[in-house]
């Protein structure tokens, strides 16, 4: 079957166009790069999920045992209110992702920059206190590392997508890493879509 060339392409009509790349899309979509997404897709709905149904009990803790005197009032809400949104963040983030909005990227890395600064003003504001323990071990085993797997997750599922991308634009090569990547949609899409360019670069 002889390949389609660039006027070819032009002289079909937008129905034509949309079917053969639906069709392109389905085939490059069974490779690799799109099971890493699927699989990084729902362990960030899991954590994200989880983390969010956890807080609530813990929210509710925090609210009660907190000290409310006139000096640390305000610092209780803060305290509390800071959780609540970050359990809202990542409610948010599980929904998107299970709706397969592309938007969920950007809650996965609200979510865990949120996690990570967590874990530092607990520890950092618990020093010197009979909560320092506590407030590192649960920094070292809960907060730093699901911070990060959702954070690594978004850039995973960021340089996968760039990757099937490319391939449906026909280059070949190895996906670089995110420092290098760049934008899906750019001027010089369209001269590599020409024979400009044969790698990703």
């Amino acid at each position: 079957m002889p390949i389609p060339s660039s006027s070819d392409i032009a002289s079909w009509s937008d129905p034509e166009r949309e079917h053969v790349a639906r069709l392109l899309a389905k085939n490059v979509g069974s490779t690799r790069e799109a099971f890493g997404i699927f699989v990084l897709r729902e362990i960030s709905i899991a954590v994200t999920l989880g983390a969010a149904v956890l807080l609530v009990p813990w929210i509710t803790w925090l609210a009660y045992s907190l000290p409310i005197t006139e000096k640390t009032q305000a610092w209780s809400l803060a305290w509390v209110g800071f959780d609540c949104i970050l359990a809202v963040v990542l409610l948010s983030t599980a929904w998107l992702g299970h709706k397969r909005r592309q938007i969920a990227l950007v809650g996965l890395v609200m979510a865990g920059s949120m996690m990570l600064m967590d874990a530092w003003f607990d520890i950092t504001l618990s020093w010197g206190t009979r909560g320092f323990g506590g407030a590192v071990l649960s920094g070292i085993l809960v907060e730093v590392p699901v911070g990060l797997l959702l954070i690594t997750s978004a850039l995973l599922i960021m340089r996968r997508s760039a990757a099937l991308v490319a391939k449906l634009r026909g280059l070949s090569g190895s996906s670089p890493s995110m420092w290098r990547q760049e934008f899906l949609v750019d001027t010089n899409s369209h001269d590599a879509l020409d024979g400009g360019g044969d790698t990703i670069a």
